[in-house]
């Protein structure tokens, strides 16, 4: 924050008792004063879903529903993507202002969690190729086949996100970029709705794809583009 003092989130790390199922533990928003001295709790939120299978974790899950924290000036903007809406929190966590909409997210297709199966399964491959190495082929083949199976059990939530991120600039306006539903996420063009810090809404602006927002104001955004290589 502006006044020196330091944001963190924590949230627990604890093993399920009963895997396999999709979990979403709570995460903690905490306040370190500037010179070490205290921590002060400002509330504690949903934290991102994963799923815990019995081999191992997918974190986080695809389309998961996730907290997102930003700090601006002195207070915090809280927004979990189950729904439309972003909180603007005082230091101490009083809620200030809740921006709303309403919005039906688009359901997430056979095609589209089928396609998002198997990138799962060639990004492990190619972790097992090397992770791996070294076992056993008796091993390593029954290792391959209960993560292979994992996968196709693996639960997707019915509909996307209400929404992708969200950016509170230092002006005190909040960003919420949209959520690239269907398509290559990574390259389609980004859609952010820029909120005042009444809560109405002023507008939208587009930025290419591959671009990562890292500041904004009414003047200019500032962020880093790549290409194809990274």
């Amino acid at each position: 924050w502006v006044d020196g003092t330091v944001a963190m989130s924590a949230a627990p790390m604890a093993r399920p008792s009963s895997p396999p199922r999709v979990v979403r533990l709570p995460a903690q928003l905490l306040r370190y004063d500037a010179d070490g001295g205290g921590v002060h709790t400002i509330g504690t939120f949903p934290g991102t879903e994963y799923y815990e299978g019995e081999v191992f974790a997918v974190r986080p899950l695809p389309w998961a529903r996730i907290s997102y924290l930003a700090t601006f000036g002195t207070g915090t903007v809280v927004g979990t993507n189950d729904t439309y809406e972003v909180r603007f929190l005082s230091p101490t966590g009083a809620v200030q202002t809740i921006i709303r909409r309403s919005v039906s997210p688009r359901r997430i297709t056979p095609s589209e969690q089928d396609a998002e199966r198997e990138r799962l399964r060639t990004a492990r491959r190619a972790e097992r190729a090397t992770g791996l190495r070294g076992l056993p082929d008796s091993v390593f083949a029954l290792f391959s086949a209960d993560e292979e199976r994992m996968f196709s059990e693996v639960p997707f939530p019915p509909t996307y996100p209400a929404y992708e991120t969200v950016l509170a600039a230092q002006d005190g306006h909040l960003w919420v970029r949209e959520f690239s539903a269907g398509g290559d996420a990574d390259t389609a063009r980004q859609r952010w709705t820029v909120f005042r810090p009444d809560g109405r809404m002023l507008g939208e602006v587009h930025l290419p794809g591959r671009f990562t927002l890292y500041e904004a104001n009414y003047e200019r955004v500032l962020g880093v583009q790549t290409d194809a290589m990274g």
